[in-house]
């Protein structure tokens, strides 16, 4: 692994922050394919569910569609608001 990163389900197994979790360690080449499968890169984020896929997924294409690139880990929240600024 070039850039190992760690992704989390909820709930899980292991006992993290009060709460249970499931992890896994991705490379970061893997990292787009596990968020779009429900891992989330914070034990926060997965616990409360913010993201929605669906609307990710929408986001993604439209920015594809624009030719705009961005980094995989960048949160749905983040897509969102710079959507509704331009």
């Amino acid at each position: 692994m070039k850039q190992p990163t760690m992704v989390y389900k909820h709930p899980g197994k292991h006992k993290i922050h009060g709460s249970y979790f499931d992890y896994k360690i991705v490379d970061i080449s893997e990292l787009k394919k596990s968020l779009e499968e429900g891992w989330y890169l914070t034990t926060s984020e997965a616990k409360n569910r913010k993201e929605d896929n669906s609307i990710r997924q929408e986001l993604e294409k439209e920015a594809e569609g624009m030719g705009i690139k961005f980094p995989p880990n960048i949160k749905t929240e983040t897509l969102i608001k710079n959507r509704n600024t331009n």
